[in-house]
């Protein structure tokens, strides 16, 4: 009788253990997860010199950070600011926009 009681106590704190374990566990994934989303607000300049159509979106045509020739006016973008960490994030958020629609992102931000 005293056997049985203690394989029970046994197994049971076994199974509160796994519970505890599983728990831990799925939180951690939890958390890893939400922070690989967060998106971080950055600003990128544009340094191409076409004004061909998708130019504009185009990678290559963008550097990270801010750029001192800035205006109101120019039919070429400048500086945007978006949810992007990076320029591979730059890439995916510009893809497929038309050259009006980046433009869009921040129309008060030109150059010639």
């Amino acid at each position: 009788m005293k056997n049985t009681f203690a394989v029970k106590t046994s197994l049971f704190t076994l199974i509160l253990a796994l519970i505890a374990i599983g728990t831990f566990a799925f939180t951690a994934v939890m958390n890893k997860q939400s922070v690989g989303t967060n998106k971080l607000q950055n600003t990128f300049h544009f340094v191409g010199d076409s004004e061909d159509p998708g130019q504009f979106s185009e990678i290559e045509n963008w550097r990270e950070g801010t750029s001192n020739a800035c205006g109101t006016v120019g039919q070429k973008p400048c500086e945007i600011t978006v949810e992007a960490n990076n320029l591979d994030e730059l890439a995916t958020y510009l893809s497929g926009m038309d050259n009006e629609a980046v433009l869009d992102i921040n129309p008060s931000s030109k150059r010639p």
